[in-house]
């Protein structure tokens, strides 16, 4: 009893010590890189906000991984120190990993809770908050014959209103990502207004009644166009609009329950993805079982090691990929299949390099005893 409860809190507490300083390291990374590309100030409550509201969501991707790294980590322990001897002398493989189940529950929980309830609701305070940062951008005060500088939509623009006051605007950029023949391609709009729409999803300045013109370089006229209306979307990363994976359990399975529904085959898919979640979990403790038993721990060859973090780290990629797989199948049983299918073969692979590796160690084994030669 003391054994496994032994072992289950060593995967345990290392798999909290790896998951929270990788939550918090990755959130500080993605809030900085968020930050510094808009083109607003941020109150620092709403930095803090925005921070803690990224937990959750970082923490469903940390949490597999670390789990698989404190199983290698405490399997590595064992093979270095006497607890792996007392553990074989005590200890049969069904105890063994009785005592791995231990903590796959509690994280299969953990990753359950974070899925299908907490992601969803920080998804949604944290596109209200952005939300509330859209609705705050304010366009500049703009004199006539005087140059105002803008860049909400990540292009620096110099606006210039009509010096005479007949309700022209004069706004100029340049295009960094677009280059012909090595030359930047310069745009400059004549505009009767320019007002900044603030839909979630939609961000844009609006001109109204416009000329564009458009030159290679500074003086090669390149193309002219006119337009009742010209939209250049705000480039806010963080400004988007809300979608399915900001709803609640209950409401995916009220969108679902009726095939009539214009989105009951995407509410079903973000289901399905939710539950595939915690799965990841179980699947990457069965391959770390599978590939570091405890009776060959004291074979420190590292490509046991290796090869299971690796499997375990492209099955998570694999699961990641097949989320925008999901989006190009055409019935919620394809679906169903595309994840079964993905488990069904990690499972099986894993299991097929146990057996290969047991045999390559019993056929070493035959090779240096010398009794066998001598038979």
């Amino acid at each position: 009893m003391l054994l496994s409860r032994f072992f289950s809190q060593a995967i345990t507490s290392r798999t909290i010590r790896y998951a929270i300083p990788a939550t918090l390291g990755i959130s500080l990374l993605e809030l900085w890189t968020v930050i510094g590309s808009m083109p607003v100030t941020i109150p620092i409550s709403k930095m803090l906000a925005l921070w803690v509201l990224t937990w959750p969501t970082l923490a469903q991707a940390c949490l597999p991984l670390c789990f698989c790294l404190a199983i290698l980590i405490t399997a590595v322990q064992l093979a270095d120190t006497q607890e792996l001897a007392i553990l074989q002398l005590y200890m049969q493989p069904k105890d063994w990993r009785r005592c791995i189940a231990r903590p796959v529950m509690l994280f299969f929980t953990c990753m359950f809770i974070l899925t299908c309830w907490l992601n969803p609701m920080t998804k949604g305070a944290y596109l209200d908050i952005t939300s509330s940062i859209l609705q705050s951008l304010q366009m500049p005060t703009l004199t006539p014959g005087q140059f105002q500088y803008m860049s909400l939509t990540g292009d620096v623009m110099v606006i210039f209103p009509d010096k005479q006051n007949r309700g022209l605007l004069f706004v100029a950029w340049s295009n960094e990502s677009m280059v012909n023949n090595d030359k930047r391609l310069f745009n400059i709009v004549q505009a009767e207004s320019m007002v900044v729409d603030k839909t979630p999803g939609q961000a844009a300045l609006t001109f109204k009644n416009a000329k564009g013109y458009s030159f290679k370089g500074l003086y090669n006229l390149d193309s002219t166009m006119s337009f009742k209306v010209l939209r250049k979307p705000l480039r806010l990363p963080a400004l988007s609009g809300r979608d399915l994976s900001t709803m609640s359990v209950r409401e995916l399975l009220r969108l679902s329950s009726v095939e009539s529904h214009p989105q009951y085959f995407v509410a079903a898919c973000e289901l399905i993805w939710r539950l595939q979640l915690p799965i990841v979990v179980i699947i990457i403790a069965w391959i770390s079982v599978l590939l570091i038993d405890y009776r060959f721990c004291r074979d420190r060859r590292n490509s046991f090691y290796a090869t299971s973090g690796t499997l375990a780290i492209l099955y998570l990629i694999t699961m990641l990929i097949a989320k925008r797989v999901m989006d190009t199948l055409q019935s919620e049983t394809s679906v169903v299949l595309l994840f079964a299918s993905i488990h069904v073969s990690v499972v099986t692979l894993s299991y097929l390099l146990k057996h290969s590796r047991m045999l390559n160690m019993v056929s070493a084994h035959a090779k240096s005893d010398p009794s066998s030669g001598q038979k």
